[in-house]
């Protein structure tokens, strides 16, 4: 953090002096043609000028510093920006160039997925979700995510268990996704398709 604000210093002592230069150069050329061509002028600015506290010539001086060291801060936060942009635009490209240098037969499951995806009501997609981000699934684990999410009211976990497990055996019946192990009376994903339903289940929750 030293390093950014040294290296932020530097660069405004640079600015300020280039900037300075400027200003007192545009200054005196302004004061040579007004002395020149009104004397009067002149004297005036001579007698008030002897007037003036000497802090005032500081006033100029911590504006110009503020006002650089700003633009100073403004031009490595977008250089940063810049760069974190340019980082982000290479690794979507590389996730493009790696999804169509996919293996055909990965392809082919993937596009069998989404089709078989269709078939699926939001109650039953919202089940598939959930068992991507668990291990198993019971008919009352998940009658109580069903309770939680309001998509269907009344009761317990318990009584309702046999309504969870029909939306459960609903997608058992219309996709290869999830299997039901009957000796330990619990559904989960079958790990052909795992990888595709957990990405699926990602991106639904990105959305």
């Amino acid at each position: 953090m030293l390093r950014f604000y040294w290296r932020l210093c530097r660069t405004a002592v640079r600015e300020l002096f280039n900037a300075s230069e400027r200003i007192v150069t545009a200054l005196a050329v302004v004061l040579f043609l007004v002395t020149w061509f009104n004397r009067d002028i002149a004297k005036k600015l001579a007698t008030d000028w002897e007037g003036l506290s000497r802090w005032w010539s500081i006033a100029p001086v911590l504006a110009l510093v503020t006002l650089r060291l700003m633009k100073a801060n403004y031009a490595a936060y977008e250089s940063e920006r810049a760069g974190r942009l340019q980082a982000e635009a290479q690794l979507r490209e590389s996730r493009d160039a790696a999804a169509q240098r996919e293996d055909p037969l990965v392809s082919s499951k993937r596009k069998d997925f989404q089709e078989q995806l269709k078939e699926l009501n939001e109650p039953e997609q919202f089940l598939l979700a959930a068992l991507a981000t668990r291990p198993r699934l019971t008919g009352e684990q998940a009658a109580e995510l069903l309770l939680r999410r309001k998509i269907i009211g009344g009761g317990t976990a318990a009584t309702n268990a046999p309504n969870a497990e029909s939306y459960l055996r609903a997608i058992e019946r219309k996709t290869s996704f999830v299997e039901f192990l009957q000796a330990n009376g619990y559904w989960r994903i079958v790990p052909e398709v795992k990888q595709f339903v957990e990405e699926w289940a990602a991106s639904r929750d990105g959305n």
